[in-house]
This record gives C-alpha cells, structure tokens and sequence, in this order.
C-alpha cells in the first residue's frame, strides 16, 4: 500500500472539523481513516478559519473494488475484440463504438496495463503497476465517487475501538454497522465532508474547450460528473431548439410593430410554440437515451447508488431478493407526508398574501375595478391606494414611484424562498427517504411547486381573470427581463471581475509556494478557499430555465420577443454556469445518473399544459380570434377626450379599448377552444406514436447487450453441465439408465458404464 504522497498526487476529500474539537480526537480520526486505507494530513486551525483533514485513498484495491461494484465501462478495447471489425460496417458507428467499450474487472488489470503499455506514444513512460492503471483509466469524477461511497460505507466496526471513547451523547444506542461520517457529525466532531479539486488551472482548462454554443459535456462529465454533464446537455439541447422561435419570435415583432399582441400572426406563432414544446420534450428524450448509452449509464445498479444510510427502518424481506432489508411501511410514508403538508402550507399562504399585497401595489386592483367579484375579494384598501391616479405608485405616473413594486417584489420573493428551501429541507429530511433520488424529488418538488407559484401566479391572474393581454405584456416584460438580468449581473459580470481582481493574489502566491518540495496546485490558502465556497446547488440553474420555458410556452403569443432574447441569454448562462462552476463552487458531489431527473416530467407537464392557457389567451383574452373571424366581436375604440374624435396610431391605424363577443357569439369562442384542443391533442398522439422515444440505434445495441447476456448464462450452464458430466464418469458412479431423461449432455445410458 502506498501512503506517501508525491508532488503529484492530490487529496480527494477534506473534513471541516468543528469549533473547540481537542487535538487527541483529531489524531483518532486521523487513525480510523488510515487503517481503512486513506492518507489523513491536518490542517491546524487558521485564525478564524476551523481545523481541516485532508483525506486521500492510497488503497487502490478498494478504488478497484468499488469500480468493479458499479460496473464501470472504460474505453479501451482488447485484441480479442478486433472480431467487431468485421461487422462494423453492418452496425451504426455508434453500437460499434460503445460494444468497444470494456467492463472493468479487477481479474483484468494486468490485461488493461499490457494493452495501454502497447498503445503508448513514442517517449511515453511505461505502466508499471496496477494502482497506475487505475489512475488512467478512471475518470476524475468516477474516483471521487468511488471514494465518496468508500467514506460512507465506513462502519464503526472498520473505526476499531476509537469511536467508543468519543462517544458524547450517551443516551443515543449505536450499533457496529451504523455510518462512521453520520457518527462523526452527530458527536459534533465534523462540519462538513467536501469534496476536492483536482485539476490544475482548471477554469481556464475549461473554458478554453468552450467553442460557440458547443458545451465540452464529456470533458464536463470527465471532471464534474453526471449530474452537471446531463445539465449543460440539457440546456445546449435547449439554447438550440430556441433558434427555430427565437428567430420566428422576432421576425413576428418586426413585422407588426403596431399591435403585435392582438396580431393574428400572433396566433399562429402560440400553435408553433405549442407544438415545439411537446417536440423538444420528445427529443431531448431520445437524446438522453443515446447519452446512457455513451456515458455508460445502461448498467447502474440504482439500488446500490442511491440508498441513503440516513435512512431509518425496520427489518424485513424483500419479496424480490429473499433477503433481510430496511423498509418503513406506508401507513408510517402517508403520515410523514401529512406531516410535510401541514408544515408547508402555512408559509405557502404568506406568499400568497405577500403577491396579493403586490398585486394591490401594481395597480391590478383598483377602485374602478371594484365590481368584478374578484377584483373585491383581493383589494386590500390600504395598499392599493397607493395606486390610484396621481398616488405615489400610479403606474401612468411619473418618476420612480410605478419603478419600485416591480423591483421590491422580485427582492422579496428571493427572502421567501430563502426560507422555504429551510423548511424544505427539513421536512424532507424527516419523510425518511430510503434512496437518495426519492430525497431530491421530494425536496425539489417542493421547492417548485412554490417558487413556481411565485412566479407565475401574477402572470395567471392577469392572463385568465383580468383577460387584459396588454398588462400581460408589460408584466411578463417586466418579470423576465428582471431575471435575465439579474443572472447576467451575479453569474457573469460580477464573478468575472472577482476572478481577475484575485488573479493577481493568486499569482503571487503560486511564486511563493513553486520552490516548496508540496503539491503547488493544493496550497493551504487554496484549500482553504475550496471549503469556504458555496455549495453548488442544481435546483437553481434548473429553476432559472424551467422558469424562462414557462415564459415562452405558457405566454406564448403574448410577447414572441422572448423566445428571441431567451436565446441570446442563454448562450451567455452556458458559459457563466461552467464558470461558476470551476471557480466560484466547491465541487459537487458526483452522483451517477440517467436523465435530468424530475425536471423532465415537470418540463413534460409545463409543455402539455401550455395548450390550454395559448387558447384561453387567444379565445378570450386578446383579438386574435377577432382577426380570423371579425364578425363575432364587437369593438370599443379610444376616443380623443377633447375632440370626440378616433385615436390613431402613427401608421393612421384606428386603436381599441376592448373586444368583446357580440351578444350569442360567445358559444363560438368557446367553440373554438374545444376545437384547437382537440386538434391539439390530436397532434399530440400522433407525434408521440410517430416518434419513438428510444432511438433506433440504441434499441438495436439493448437488444444485442440481452442477447449476449443470454448467450452468456447459456454458455455458464453448459459448463456446469458438462462439469457435472465428467465428474459422474469419473467417479464410475453407477447411473440407472432413466437418468438420461434428465437432459444431462452426455450421460451414459447403460449400466455397465
């Protein structure tokens, strides 16, 4: 076993320890870690920055183990497999590439190092052993979460008789198998377990692979894992199914400058958008398919990736497996879910009291309104006074009074979520997940569903209460813009002058640290760092684009100007979201997956509801159906006050106040809703039955990875068969002749045999 590091080497982990811990505990977590086979080196406490262990895996058999566990595909190919040659030209590129990769097997090490010894470039060192092979082999990223799973696998049996004298809490019961990293943190021993970087330079390693809208995803995966790689696929599959409605969105502003709302092109461009939606979902589908495929994710065992040693049950047998298992019933799943309802709902009234107050404060309910039953259930008397005519936040009024609801509200809305995301975690925390996968999609579910409703409920009510598009139209400008910008500000423009303001710190200190005989590139000051970043948090880059899909979808005739800008923002969010990540983060905790996760049903859902707030916007809550079929409406123009006469607009276009069904003509509007949704979801069927959901290709390499799964237990029960066979001849065991009817190959079927 190797436990002394070089130059070279980096460390995998580090342990934030908590305030106060004495030096002889530290000495013994440092013991429990180097006998399961980590190098631990301490970093004393610095001023008001806490004490650090640094942890590095030198036992590469349990690295192997673990790989071997996860059924780790590697690209490199044996010589035995030059036979797929032969039928390459037969096959898709694609399933000849893949059936080239190679499943690590610890039996094949010396293999895998005599065939990188033989693919060596000319001046290369040789490979001389097999904890060199894994280093070449693996992935960063698959190193970190093997050694992530290694850490949480750590029982107090493997911690020796250590953990009985730290023990604190004396009324807690813990048990041989129980988790040494969660025994740690409830003793109050350890903070936090952070994973480490180890590329040198990599910010600029990074971004220098970004080429256009071209997002390095494999690199990504490489470095950063699964989790960040599906969500730069995701969103450069996102950016560049914008292009068609971008460009479609502004050409439709271009062209109708004068009411582009009410602009019949307008409709037309909601069934476009509808239809995108649905197409982009089905689409990224299949490309996620081909992605498992790729990155090898087909042979997971989810089972033993995403159980969670938090969890908490009692022991029985599974029905599939036969063997002893922790499970919780489903009356005790049903209880804790009630139990997260009645803590969330509280605080999801106080947003919603919270947008009604801004609701009142935009001017959406005024004193003038007060007929509509809605608009006297809402009004809150005290607040929307101050926007009536001539009030301070009049939105016709001047100065920055009409500015400063719009720009409080988003302020307040991020408070609001800031405190959920706690009462989130914490009721998600006690439902007791048993995987880690039904962890996140409990905890992003709710953290969703409410900022969802922050959102977009102001949006509804205007859309499909008020059914007034042009105050759709300065609000949903209003709403995005804010959040485009925002992103531009805190994600792009201030991390970039950040980084070149501590450029020149960090210069003068690789000089200082380049003559010390130390790992250059994992300096105490940049380790130290690394534990003080913030962690990376997927939920809001997935919520920002989630968000800004529900703009373009769900709004979609409304403003087509959006679908242009989100595309040109986006290709800004790719870069500062990869930036954010190498520099400004901790590195994330790498987690092996399939798809997107939950995003995708959501994003399914938002896609098909779409449907149905288009029509509602183009039935009932702007002209564009008056365009198609004038004669059901009747129109109320603007009048000049002084004069009596029409108001026209600067191309001599006569403007209107309102349209409104003639009296018996609204059954036809309505008819024309259930006719759209019927086509609609006509459409809908048929594009999903003429589009399979798994590419052709990757269901021709499932099919050949069965059939050689088959071929292979038949060939295992041929052995054992014929093994069977040559030890009842040999033993000149007496074999009654009717045993041949047992289908053993070869049995003698007479008794002299």
């Amino acid at each position: 076993l190797k436990s002394d590091m070089t130059e070279n080497d980096f460390f995998d982990f580090a342990l934030i320890l908590k305030e106060g811990i004495l030096e002889e505990d530290v000495g013994k977590i440092q013991l429990m870690f180097h006998n399961y086979g980590f190098t631990a080196k301490e970093l004393p406490k610095s001023g008001a920055k806490p004490s650090l262990i640094l942890l590095r895996l030198f036992n590469w058999q349990r690295l192997g183990t673990e790989a071997e566990l996860r059924k780790i595909m590697l690209d490199i190919t044996f010589k035995h497999q030059d036979k797929l040659q032969e039928v390459k030209e037969k096959l898709h590129h694609k399933i000849y590439e893949n059936e080239k990769k190679s499943q690590f097997k610890m039996s094949s090490l010396e293999k895998m190092r005599t065939t990188l010894n033989e693919q060596l470039k000319e001046g290369e060192p040789t490979i001389d052993s097999h904890e060199e092979v894994l280093e070449k082999l693996l992935p960063s990223s698959d190193r970190s979460r093997f050694v992530w799973n290694i850490i949480r696998g750590m029982t107090l049996s493997d911690a020796g008789r250590e953990w009985k004298e730290m023990q604190k809490s004396k009324r807690k019961a813990y048990k041989e198998e129980d988790a040494l990293y969660l025994f740690l943190q409830h003793e109050g021993y350890v903070e936090e377990y952070i994973p480490l970087h180890t590329m040198p330079n990599r910010t600029k390693q990074m971004m220098a692979k970004f080429k256009g809208w071209k997002c390095p995803t494999d690199e990504i995966r490489d470095y950063l894992g699964d989790e960040a790689a599906f969500y730069f696929e995701w969103m450069m599959h996102y950016t560049n199914w914008l292009i068609v409605p971008g460009i479609l969105g502004l050409i439709i502003t271009l062209i109708d400058k004068r009411n582009p709302a009410d602009s019949f092109l307008c409709g037309v461009f909601e069934v476009v958008v509808v239809l995108w939606g649905v197409l982009f979902c089905i689409f990224w589908t299949r490309r996620a398919k081909e992605l498992q495929v790729e990155w090898g994710s087909y042979k997971i065992e989810v089972f033993q990736e995403s159980i969670r040693p938090e969890f908490r049950g009692q022991d029985r047998i599974d029905p599939v497996t036969l063997q002893i298992v922790k499970a919780t019933s489903k009356g005790f799943k049903i209880q804790k879910y009630i139990e997260s309802l009645l803590l969330c709902l509280p605080w999801f009234f106080c947003s919603c009291l919270m947008m009604i107050c801004f609701l009142n404060l935009n001017g959406f309910l005024k004193k003038a309104n007060e007929s509509d039953e809605v608009v006297a259930l809402l009004r809150i008397d005290y607040l929307a006074d101050y926007a009536e005519s001539g009030e301070v936040f009049d939105p016709e009024g001047s100065g920055w009074g009409p500015y400063l609801p719009p720009l409080m509200q988003p302020l307040v809305t991020m408070i609001f979520n800031f405190i959920f995301r706690m009462i989130a975690e914490y009721t998600t925390e006690r439902e007791n997940h048993k995987s880690q996968a039904g962890y996140y999609n409990s905890l992003i579910t709710k953290r969703f569903i409410f900022e969802f409703c922050d959102c977009f409920i102001p949006l509804f009510y205007v859309a499909f209460v008020r059914l007034n598009i042009r105050e759709l139209r300065i609000l949903l400008l209003s709403y995005f813009m804010t959040d485009e910008v925002r992103r531009v500000i805190c994600e792009a423009i201030i991390p970039v002058l950040f980084a070149k303001t501590e450029a020149v710190i960090k210069k003068e200190d690789f000089k200082r640290m380049k003559s010390t005989k130390v790992n250059i590139h994992q300096t105490e000051a940049s380790l130290r760092e690394e534990c003080e970043g913030a962690e990376y948090e997927p939920f809001d880059d997935y919520m920002e684009m989630v968000i800004q899909f529900g703009y373009i979808v769900f709004f979609a005739g409304s403003l087509p100007i959006v679908s242009f800008l989100s595309l040109v923002f986006n290709a800004v969010e790719m870069r500062s979201d990869l930036f954010k990540l190498m520099s400004s983060t901790r590195r994330p905790y790498m987690k092996k997956m399939t798809d997107i996760g939950i995003w995708k049903p959501i994003q399914e859902f938002m896609a098909f509801t779409a449907l149905f707030s288009n029509l509602i916007i183009f039935s009932f809550g702007s002209a564009q159906l008056a365009g198609i079929f004038p004669s059901w409406f009747t129109v109320k123009w603007q009048m000049d006050d002084v004069t009596g006469d029409f108001v026209f607009d600067d191309d001599g276009m006569k403007l209107f106040d309102e349209i409104d069904f003639k009296t018996g003509s609204t059954w036809k509007g309505v008819l024309a809703f259930f006719t759209l949704e019927h086509f609609y979801i006509a459409t809908f069927c048929l594009m999903l039955i003429l589009l399979p959901r798994v590419p052709d290709w990757v269901a021709v390499f499932d099919k050949r990875s069965s059939y050689a799964k088959l071929k292979k237990l038949e060939k295992k029960r041929d052995k054992k068969m014929n093994k069977l066979r040559d030890d009842l001849i040999s033993k000149r065991v007496f074999v009654h002749t009717s045993m041949g009817a047992f289908g053993i190959p070869g049995m003698p079927k007479t008794p002299e045999t």
